[in-house]
């Protein structure tokens, strides 16, 4: 989807993306009231004709709780937690994805038919608010990444909304879409999703990832390509990147099993 979308005669402008491989695509910022791509209704297409509109205005609620949640917590406390438990995190992020992952849980209750409900909301329409979706329950990982990526923004983290693959186990023949947050970290990155807490015995935890290598210059190579990634807390392993729905090959892993 690119240009403006034109709906009841008004013209609404799409955030700009960085097209890769497939339906794939990567967006340094969401601006109020644009569309969002969130998918395709043809499985054989890499065009993505389905969008969500971000009125994140609609959220200054959630995101003023989230914002005061990280304000509460001690940094300082923190970074040594962080240190005891041999996690390498920046102690202010972690808090701020943090807050995030408790307030989200708080404020919006899982709903197990949200994936078919979800289809419904969609259908007949070339776009429809945020905030809808929200209200109704009827979010996934692309809505939920855009809810994340609009309060990183209010934050002032420098993070990007990637709409990937993602790979859960090595030997899966097939990927699955999946949205997540790209966080430019120095030389390297680290990847964020919203969408799949941590669960422990301490509660949830924000899902982040520190890849094998660098990520950014391997989702750039046009063509299939999953990047090795573990996650900081549990350390299990999950592949995250981009695909054309085509089935995965032991060489579109990056690094390559032994």
């Amino acid at each position: 989807m690119d240009g403006d979308s034109k709906e009841n005669g008004s013209i609404r402008p799409t955030i700009e993306t960085e097209k890769l491989f497939g339906q794939c695509f990567e967006a340094a910022d969401l601006a109020e009231d644009a569309l969002i791509p969130v998918g395709g209704r043809n499985i054989f297409s890499n065009e993505t004709d389905i969008a969500v509109v971000g009125d994140f205005q609609a959220f200054n609620d959630f995101y003023d709780e989230a914002s005061k949640t990280v304000a509460g917590y001690n940094l300082e406390g923190l970074g040594k937690w962080l240190g005891s438990q041999g996690i390498e995190a920046d102690p202010k992020l972690f808090a701020t994805l943090f807050a995030f992952t408790k307030v989200y849980e708080k404020k919006y209750p899982s709903n197990p038919a949200a994936s078919e409900e979800r289809l419904k909301a969609y259908s007949g329409k070339s776009e429809v608010k945020l905030s809808e979706l929200f209200t109704n329950g009827t979010v996934e990982c692309a809505e939920i990444t855009a809810l994340a990526k609009g309060f990183l923004q209010k934050e002032g983290v420098e993070a990007n909304f990637f709409s990937g693959d993602a790979l859960w186990d090595r030997n899966s023949e097939f990927s699955e879409k999946h949205s997540f947050i790209v966080i430019p970290q120095g030389e390297r990155q680290i990847l964020y999703d919203p969408t799949n807490p941590t669960e422990t015995t301490q509660g949830i935890f924000p899902s982040i990832y520190v890849p094998a290598v660098n990520f950014n210059s391997e989702v750039r190579t046009n063509q299939t390509r999953f990047i090795e990634s573990r996650n900081i807390i549990n350390k299990r392993v999950a592949f995250f990147g981009v695909n054309d729905g085509t089935n995965i090959t032991p060489q579109s892993i990056v690094p390559k099993a032994a």
